[in-house]
């Protein structure tokens, strides 16, 4: 089981759009990529949150956030189902074929792929700490490689480089968006 999840991750990395357009072949449906990115988002809060369990937290919310692990999962299960949807729909808007069920899919896998990532981060931190920094590095490329190719693949671009682009246009514009509410709603400390 370990070798071949471990095959499909390094045949992800090798040709990920031919992996994307593999697992899109599989026709899962729409309940059934919901039911992939509940174990993606199942599968990040074990490794993100059992940690947490055995080592003393400096911030007293990391706690709290160890505590709720139910409501962290389902808040990252929302965070990658507005993910497809944005996938599907921003790509669309470009000219792309893709479906969110097929933004689902490939979002769930590349999960998958990241809390791997995680865990392998988390046992280095604890063994050899030095070289938990370079797996932190690759997670972040990871996500950015594997998100623009699996757009690509899922919307039938030809430029990865554009869907980059397109991705991080997409992150600021969300990213000043929500400054912006956060900024008009939220109220004034006394400074």
């Amino acid at each position: 089981m370990t070798a071949d999840f471990l095959s499909l991750v390094r045949q992800t990395y090798d040709q990920p759009q031919a992996m994307a357009r593999r697992i899109l072949a599989l026709g899962l449906t729409r309940g059934q990529a919901m039911g992939a990115m509940a174990l993606a988002a199942t599968l990040w809060v074990l490794v993100t949150v059992v940690p947490m369990l055995f080592v003393p937290l400096a911030d007293p919310m990391l706690g709290e956030i160890a505590r709720t692990p139910l409501a962290l999962a389902a808040f990252q299960w929302a965070a990658m189902v507005f993910g497809a949807v944005l996938m599907a729909k921003i790509g669309k808007a470009f000219g792309g074929h893709g479906d969110v069920t097929g933004a689902m899919v490939l979002l769930a896998w590349a999960q998958m792929i990241l809390a791997g990532l995680q865990a392998v981060q988390i046992v280095l931190s604890l063994v050899l700490p030095i070289l938990a920094l370079p797996v932190a590095l690759f997670s972040l490329f990871s996500y950015f490689f594997l998100l623009s190719h699996f757009t690509a693949a899922l919307h039938g671009f030809s430029s990865v480089g554009k869907v980059l682009g397109g991705i991080l246009l997409t992150m600021f514009a969300l990213g000043f968006l929500l400054g912006l509410l956060m900024a008009l709603t939220l109220p004034v400390q006394n400074v």
